[in-house]
């Protein structure tokens, strides 16, 4: 038996680089389809999970920052609170009210203020007219503080907020001087202890760095490695303090008051962009503390961005490293699992080639799985045999009509006399060419 032979050539081994072209071949089409969907999915899990990732890290930061700006301002506002008892304390002492008590025993009370509470730079006792009549240390006594603010705020209640630039209180204390040496002003009107008259004034100055030591206490890092800023503008927007710029880093000018949404004025938190950088901003408003009036300071904590969303670059760093791990990996396990399905086609379709060219001793292999290639490697092979046994007995009983006995396959019929003895009287058709 044999099928009829054609003439058509073998196609020539494909170079070795129409390997790795996915239109050729099916083990790299695999390998990219594996490969291409798994970077897609970390692409889309970078995107989407930095994205929720980023909002949490924001609400999360973001409610931090304010929390310490409240600290800080809440600290503070007890802080001025128990100064500002301390003073309408101190102006009800006898000897300060008594108007017969000499110099010598008020300065005494006030010295003794001082040595309680290290933070008062200064404390004195002016009379109705503005003279001082006692100070700590006698330093500016005799001298006339009437145009000074908190003497003006201080005759009718008492009275905190006035912010000086002192440079010669300054020059005469110990430590390092600033270039603009700033102090907290308080003062409370005194009154004689019988008839209540009008006495005079107690007036102090608070040495500015202990507004420093409060935020230190709250925000110990302004002077560390995490990248916080603690910034405190007045009323009217104008800096009092910069940790940036007291921790010694490299700013001229400090970042100028955010602006904030009219829903949110006294906190909150927001992003920043300025000419620095962008930043997660947490403000608060001071609003004082029992009887002490606030003095309407606006506390600023300011991370910066990429400090803040380092967390989120790191994460997506991660999966995108992740993806490209896991897109090798499965992008080989696809190839493989194609080339195995490749080799069985191969091996079917050599097979077919070799039956289709008159090797009547080729079989179509079998796969011991079970699979759909196996399944369809039997049923093809189940269908050359039944080819095979149509074609030697349609052969045999041409032979016999013919009277040359069996069939032998020495002697094969050709197409045309397989035709014309089945198909007596009829031309066969021209086979077309595709």
């Amino acid at each position: 038996m044999a099928f009829e032979s054609s003439n058509t050539p073998r196609e020539p081994e494909p170079p070795w680089w129409r390997l790795l072209d996915p239109v050729t071949n099916l083990p790299t089409r695999f390998a990219l389809v594996f490969a291409g969907s798994t970077v897609a999915l970390a692409l889309a899990l970078c995107v989407l999970g930095g994205s929720l990732m980023r909002a949490q890290i924001r609400e999360g930061i973001g409610a931090h920052l304010e929390g310490l700006a409240f600290q800080v301002s809440d600290k503070f506002d007890r802080a001025m609170g128990e100064r500002f008892r301390e003073i309408q304390l101190t102006a009800g002492n006898l000897q300060i009210r008594e108007p017969g008590a000499s110099p010598d025993e008020k300065r005494q009370v006030l010295e003794s203020m001082q040595q309680t509470l290290e933070d008062y730079a200064w404390i004195g006792f002016a009379d109705p007219d503005g003279r001082i009549i006692a100070a700590t240390r006698g330093w500016d006594e005799g001298g006339d503080v009437s145009e000074l603010a908190w003497f003006r705020e201080g005759r009718d209640q008492p009275a905190a907020g006035s912010l000086p630039v002192l440079p010669d209180l300054a020059a005469r204390l110990p430590g390092a001087i600033e270039d603009k040496p700033r102090f907290i002003a308080v003062s409370s009107p005194v009154y004689e202890p019988v008839t209540t008259r009008f006495a005079g004034i107690l007036g102090a100055y608070i040495n500015w760095p202990w507004v420093a030591q409060v935020i230190e206490s709250v925000v110990p890092s302004t002077r560390g490695a995490t990248p916080l800023q603690v910034t405190i503008y007045d009323r009217a927007g104008r800096v009092l303090m910069d940790s940036h710029r007291t921790s010694g880093a490299n700013r001229s000018e400090p970042l100028a008051a955010p602006e904030v949404p009219r829903e949110r004025e006294y906190r909150g938190f927001m992003e920043e962009s300025t000419s620095e950088g962008d930043y997660l901003v947490g403000y608060v408003r001071s609003r004082g503390y029992r009887g002490f009036r606030h003095l309407n300071w606006f506390i600023v904590v300011r991370q910066p961005v990429a400090s803040a969303y380092a967390p989120v670059a790191s994460f997506q760093r991660s999966i995108i490293l992740s993806g490209f791990g896991m897109a090798a990996i499965l992008g080989a396990v696809g190839w493989f699992f194609a080339l195995n399905i490749t080799r069985r086609m191969r091996a079917i379709a050599s097979a077919s080639d070799r039956i289709r060219e008159g090797d009547i001793t080729s079989v179509v292999p079998a796969f011991r799985s079970k699979d759909e290639m196996a399944r369809m490697a039997e049923s093809f092979g189940h269908l050359v045999g039944d080819l095979r046994r149509q074609n030697e007995r349609l052969q045999s009983e041409v032979l016999a009509l013919r009277g040359r006995g069996p069939a032998r396959p020495s002697e094969p019929l050709s197409a045309e006399e397989q035709f014309r003895a089945l198909n007596p009287g009829r031309r066969r058709p021209r086979r077309k060419e595709f």
